[in-house]
């Protein structure tokens, strides 16, 4: 399970949310969700850290990886 960057980026814009709005409601730090946001290679963040993306963007995590 990869964090897919166009699908994060994708639901980041629909939820209308910045980086540091989107650390305060997942309870990431801003630095971990600025690396997780920016990030240029592949990620495969914990389950726990894909679930707290998804929950503040309102979305599945599903919906933010790919294999």
């Amino acid at each position: 399970m990869y964090l897919n960057q166009s699908k994060l980026h994708a639901a980041i814009k629909q939820a209308n949310l910045s980086v540091p709005q989107l650390a305060k409601a997942s309870g990431l730090s801003l630095k971990t969700t600025y690396n997780l946001v920016d990030r240029t290679e592949r990620c495969n963040p914990t389950f726990k850290t894909a679930a707290a993306l998804a929950n503040a963007l309102g979305c599945k995590v599903s919906q933010l990886v790919s294999e």
